[in-house]
C-alpha cells in the first residue's frame, strides 16, 4: 500500500514538519512518497534525500546561524511585525513594501531580494541531483505565472524544483524555467494532496501548518480589501484540500507568523505533540490496513 506524506507550506510554521517526522521515524513509520510545497518542499526534500530526521534538524539549526540565512533579511520583517492583520505572506510583503521600499524600486524590480539569495539557501540545505533519485520518492509543486497553472516536479534538478516551490512572490524573484515563470507552490496548492493522489498514493497523511483565518473588520484602503479577498480564497481552498487526506496532522502553530523562525524550538515541539496525538489514528487508518494488505498478498501467493 503506497502511503504519501504531504507537507504543506506556511513559512516558519513549516518547521513543525521536523517535529512530525521525528515522531513518525521514532515509531518506525516511513512514507513511500513525500510531496511538499514551499517550506514543506525544503524539509520534505531534505528528508527524502537523507531519511534521518536528527541530521536534518541539525542541518536546519546550523542554517539559521549561517550567512545564507542572514542574507534573506528575515530579521527586517520581524522588526516590522504587524499583528493586526492576517498572516499571509502577501500581506506581510505588501506592508513591508509600503513602509520600507521606495516607489521607484517597486516600479523597476520584480522582487525585494535577488535570485542569488535563495540560491545560496537551497544549495546549503539540498544536495544536488535529480529529483527522481532521492532515497524516498519525492515531488514538489510550484505555480506558473504565465499560464496560472500549478506545476509538479517529479524529475529534473531538485535544487531548481525546490527553489521554484519556495519563491515567495514579491519577496523573491520568479524562476525562469523553459517558457514558464515559476513562483511559490502555495499560490495554487499550499497543501498538495491532489498531487499525491495523482502519483498513485492510496493513503495520504497531510501535515497542515497554515494559519487559521481570523476575523478582520478594519480595512484602511482598497489594498487591504484585495489582500483580504486573497486570504479568504486561499483559506477555503486549503480546508477543502485537507479533507481529502486520510489522516490530518495539524500542529498548533496558528499564532506564529510566516517569518517567526526564531521560535524554531516551540514550533518543532508543536509538530511533535500533534503527531503524538495522532499515533492511534495513524496505526488504525494507515499502518494496520497496510499490514493486512501484505498479509493477504503473501497468503494468495503461496
Amino acid at each position: 500500500m503506497k502511503t504519501a506524506l504531504v507537507l504543506g507550506g506556511g513559512g516558519a510554521r513549516g518547521l513543525a514538519h521536523i517535529g512530525v517526522l521525528k515522531v513518525l521515524e521514532r515509531h518506525g513509520f516511513r512514507p513511500d512518497l513525500i510531496v511538499g510545497c514551499s517550506i514543506g518542499s525544503i524539509i520534505g526534500g531534505m528528508y527524502a534525500q537523507t531519511p534521518d530526521i536528527n541530521s536534518i534538524e541539525q542541518k536546519v539549526r546550523e542554517y539559521f546561524k549561517s550567512t545564507e540565512y542572514e542574507s534573506l533579511s528575515i530579521s527586517v520583517l520581524e522588526r516590522h511585525r504587524d499583528t493586526e492583520y492576517d498572516d499571509d505572506f502577501l500581506h506581510q510583503i505588501a506592508r513591508n513594501l509600503f513602509k520600507r521600499v521606495l516607489l521607484n524600486m517597486v516600479a523597476t524590480r520584480r522582487s525585494i531580494l535577488k535570485n542569488d539569495k535563495l540560491d545560496s539557501t537551497i544549495k546549503y540545505l539540498i544536495k544536488p541531483g535529480d529529483i527522481s533519485e532521492t532515497e524516498i520518492p519525492f515531488a514538489c509543486n510550484a505555480t506558473d505565472l504565465v499560464s496560472g497553472e500549478p506545476v509538479l516536479f517529479t524529475q529534473g534538478d531538485i535544487q531548481l524544483a525546490i527553489k521554484a516551490s519556495s519563491s515567495i512572490p514579491g519577496y523573491l524573484p520568479p524562476i525562469q524555467w523553459d517558457s514558464k515563470l515559476l513562483v511559490d507552490g502555495a499560490v495554487t496548492y499550499s497543501l498538495p494532496v491532489k498531487f499525491a493522489q495523482d502519483l498513485g498514493a492510496q493513503k495520504i497523511i497531510s501535515v497542515n501548518v497554515k494559519q487559521t483565518l481570523k476575523p478582520q473588520a478594519d480595512y484602511r484602503n482598497v489594498f487591504d480589501i484585495l489582500l483580504r479577498v486573497n486570504s479568504v480564497t486561499s483559506s477555503l481552498l486549503y480546508k477543502e484540500t485537507a479533507k481529502q487526506a486520510d489522516l490530518q496532522i495539524e500542529p498548533d502553530v496558528g499564532d506564529f507568523l510566516w517569518y517567526d523562525f526564531k521560535y524554531m524550538d516551540e514550533i518543532i515541539r508543536a509538530g511533535e505533540q500533534a503527531a503524538l496525538n495522532k499515533l492511534e489514528e495513524l496505526n488504525k487508518k494507515i499502518i494496520q490496513p497496510s499490514k493486512s494488505f501484505w498479509k493477504r498478498f503473501f497468503k494468495s501467493s503461496y
